[in-house]
């Protein structure tokens, strides 16, 4: 897992797990690498974790001087983390994930709809405004509505 040690105040202890996307990759010096080393912990709930309770306690654990925040790696290590069983630590990601696929789902549908709505709203405008939605006219000229 990588998380910010440096840079704005509101960025610090962020991160994610890192998956080797880039082989051969150099890390800048303000990235910390943490390392699981006991299977005690589920990798997506400590990002979760560091990503949320990380937010608001590392601000409160680091340095700020003029425009930049930084926190040192021995304080990142003091950040408390709790640890469920294991069980529930996996039956708890494989929950949220499945509940985040159906938002994303649920959001791309949403966006989808948003656009069909907006070209029928168009289609609606453009028909009305060019007569093809008023009914016929009489011959006098006035139109005609049978009640």
């Amino acid at each position: 897992m990588l998380l910010t040690g440096g840079g704005s105040i509101d960025s610090l202890g962020r991160g994610w797990i890192w998956e080797d996307q880039l082989p051969h990759c150099v890390l800048n010096s303000h990235l910390f690498r943490v390392r699981i080393t006991a299977h005690q912990l589920h990798p997506v709930l400590l990002a979760w974790h560091a990503n949320g309770f990380g937010r608001q306690w590392c601000p409160h654990n680091a340095t700020q001087s003029v425009g930049s925040a930084s926190i040192s790696l021995a304080r990142i290590r003091l950040m408390p983390v709790p640890v469920a069983p294991v069980d529930e630590q996996h039956h708890l990601v494989a929950v949220v994930q499945a509940h985040t696929t159906a938002l994303n789902a649920a959001s791309a549908a949403a966006e989808r709809a948003l656009v069909v709505a907006e070209r029928l709203r168009r289609n609606l405008l453009e028909r009305t405004f060019t007569g093809h939605l008023s009914p016929p006219l009489s011959p006098s000229g006035q139109q005609e509505f049978v009640l």
